[in-house]
């Protein structure tokens, strides 16, 4: 029998909020031993930690996350790190410094057709088929080496999901792992009903095999 993968939720609401860590739990916690933690002094336990989405900034990173940078650069080195959203946004140069990998906000991309901040769904273009995918102010993705696998992207084709082999990173702009409870108001018909989770734990699995290659 194999032993299933322990996977630690990083969680400090709303910076890296509980909606969206329940949202990761809901799609992976049948492929997954999963527990949600607010400190990564014991990281080195887990073979995947997840960074889910919220409302952070640069001010948040210095005073959530940044204590744990050397365990979290320290753990990639033979585990796997799922950053969705902020989570993807803090793996880059100037945050957890994990990927030469550029992250920055779809919104201010050239020929998107979105220009503001707010809770949406976009065309999302994910393995060759269309999705519309919940969206708030996600990142998109430059600067790839030959070790990025893109595995999803936005109408505009910039990347929206990229494994980063090389670095065992599996990084989400869109918000694959959303519930039924985000689809309010203009949105309230769009929900996936679980279609996007399915895609969220093929992602995860592709990204830990992929990674050994």
């Amino acid at each position: 029998m194999t032993t299933r993968k322990r996977l630690a939720i990083f969680y400090h609401h709303p910076f890296c909020s509980i909606q969206s860590a329940h949202g990761i739990y809901n799609a992976l916690h049948d492929d997954y031993t999963i527990d949600f933690v607010d400190n990564l002094d014991n990281v080195s336990k887990y073979q995947i930690l997840a960074v889910p989405g919220g409302i952070g900034d640069s001010d948040s990173y210095h005073q959530i996350l940044e204590h744990y940078k050397p365990n979290i650069q320290e753990f990639i080195k033979n585990n796997y790190y799922l950053g969705i959203c902020m989570g993807a946004y803090w793996a880059s140069k100037i945050y957890l410094d994990l990927t030469t990998v550029s992250v920055t906000q779809y919104i201010k991309a050239q020929n998107t057709e979105i220009r503001r901040s707010f809770g949406t769904t976009l065309n999302v273009r994910w393995n060759r088929k269309h999705y519309d995918m919940y969206f708030y102010d996600g990142c998109t993705f430059g600067n790839l080496h030959k070790q990025v696998k893109v595995i999803a992207r936005y109408a505009n084709d910039n990347p929206a999901a990229i494994i980063d082999t090389k670095n065992h990173l599996g990084l989400i702009g869109p918000h694959p792992e959303s519930d039924r409870s985000w689809y309010k108001n203009h949105i309230a018909d769009r929900y996936h009903h679980g279609d996007h989770h399915e895609l969220l734990r093929k992602f995860v699995k592709k990204l830990t095999e992929d990674s050994l290659e």
